[in-house]
């Protein structure tokens, strides 16, 4: 019997791990395959219920060859790579902050900087619209001091980035904060205490511990800004497409479902490659670092 028992329990301490991951193993594979799945296949012209149904690239070549997709494309990219700046500038402090020992008020900071979402999306965007759009205290010191356009802000890229990077920049701070969880604080004061300046050793011990939270921070709000198509469109306007938007454009006003699904493979491809050259450059100069410090 004893030996029966502990075999079980050995038995079910094996399967134990799976068990716990099998209910998230389940959704993700239902949910989040499955939904890559039926995009694919419907951007390949296979989609289920189609008589016509048969395999065909001419989405791809269609969504491509739209008008003015290079200048969507152009603006998503330059608007998500403003928006990773906006937030890693800001971020990096409030990480830094909240990180450090000395911090007296970490709970409060940590509130602040997760109240955006707390707050509805769209009621959070409404909010932005009434501080720049027409008649506001923006668009009046625009119009009087640098003569801009009645609208402010609003129905700009600049509009794009803000509400981007206030909606994003939990996730930076978060990302920046668990890599520096494990940052010893007195390897700081070993280098401020043989000469080295604040600079120096910002440059030589605290950036390099804390660049995979940077990395992982800027492809996370990457992403999110190129595939977030709200902001884009109450607060860009229609003259300032991104390829979500679009994307949405094609699958739910002008149903052209394959071109949009053909749009969102390639976005996906895109943000996939871009997470790979990340993590490789991550890798690269994690190893570069352990050669210099190894005697």
């Amino acid at each position: 019997m004893s030996v029966s028992a502990s075999a079980d329990g050995r038995l079910w301490r094996g399967l134990r791990p799976a068990a716990l991951l099998a209910p998230v193993a389940v959704l993700y594979l239902v949910v989040y395959l499955g939904g890559l799945a039926m995009i694919a296949t419907t951007s390949l012209g296979l989609s289920g219920g189609d008589a016509d149904a048969h395999l065909s690239f001419a989405a791809y070549a269609q969504a491509l060859a739209a008008p003015g997709i290079p200048a969507i494309v152009t603006r998503t990219i330059l608007v998500g790579i403003a928006t990773v700046a906006v937030c890693l500038i800001l971020g990096f402090p409030v990480a830094r902050y909240i990180t450090s020992t000395e911090a007296r008020w970490r709970g409060v900071v940590m509130v602040c900087v997760l109240s955006p979402l707390m707050v509805s999306a769209i009621g959070r965007i409404f909010g932005w619209i009434a501080l720049f759009g027409p008649g506001s205290f923006v668009a009046r010191v625009m119009v009087a001091f640098l003569g801009g356009k009645p609208t402010g802000l609003l129905y700009t890229e600049t509009a794009m980035v803000i509400g981007l990077a206030n909606l994003l920049l939990p996730f930076m701070v978060l990302s920046i904060a668990a890599s520096r969880a494990h940052l010893d604080e007195d390897l700081l004061k070993a280098s401020a205490s043989l000469g080295a300046t604040p600079l120096a050793t910002f440059r030589q011990i605290e950036l390099p511990l804390s660049l995979p939270g940077i990395v992982g921070g800027a492809l996370i709000v990457f992403s999110l800004a190129a595939s977030n198509f709200v902001t884009a469109a109450l607060l860009g306007g229609s003259g300032r497409d991104v390829i979500a938007y679009h994307i949405y454009l094609d699958i739910l006003v002008y149903f052209q479902e394959r071109r949009g699904a053909a749009l969102a493979v390639m976005l996906l491809i895109v943000e996939v490659v871009l997470l790979a050259l990340a993590v490789a450059a991550g890798r690269s100069a994690a190893d570069d670092d352990a050669k210099r410090t190894t005697p």
